[in-house]
């Protein structure tokens, strides 16, 4: 089998894609109507294909077509359990349609799955300072709790020490 069709292979999740472990997110089609459409043809024969389900779940997003972004990475996440991308991904979309305690779900299932990645720290620090249904000053603690956890793991993570220099400045001013 030649380059190309291995390729293809792996792209389907036919190949050895499915056996290695889910550290980073497949490549995409930058272009979001034609990722869209590429993704939709695949899923027509091969439905349960994660790549595809990632690329159509990205491509709606960006389209901000949450409903259906949202049910492509719950399939996504059921097909493929391990790809903490797709998890931190679906709970950006639970956070947007307003299900926080969804969002904080899935992005805790994600860091279980990858305790290494600095965004997921980042999106459930802000999810805790967003939640109406919590308390200001108890999302604020929250947010400050989870950032110090992920420099706990990621020590050298500048995103995490600026987001926690800002928290304790805000939890100074009130």
């Amino acid at each position: 089998m030649g380059l190309i069709g291995l390729g293809l292979l792996v792209w389907l999740g036919l190949g050895v894609a499915n056996t290695v472990g889910l550290r980073q997110p497949p490549q995409l089609n930058s272009d979001v109507s034609a990722g869209l459409e590429e993704a939709n043809k695949i899923l027509e024969t091969h439905p349960r294909n994660f790549n595809a389900l990632y690329q159509r779940a990205v491509s709606l997003y960006t389209l901000n077509q949450l409903e259906m972004s949202g049910a492509a990475y719950q399939l996504a996440v059921e097909v493929e359990p391990r790809a903490w991308f797709a998890w931190n991904n679906l709970a950006n979309v639970l956070r947007d349609r307003g299900d926080f305690i969804g969002a904080e779900a899935a992005y805790t299932r994600s860091l279980k799955l990858n305790p290494r990645q600095e965004t997921v720290y980042r999106n459930l620090g802000d999810l805790y300072l967003l939640r109406p249904d919590m308390d200001r000053a108890y999302g604020r603690q929250l947010a400050i709790d989870i950032t110090r956890q992920g420099l706990g793991r990621i020590k050298d993570s500048e995103l995490l020490q600026s987001f926690l220099d800002y928290l304790m400045s805000q939890n100074d001013q009130g």
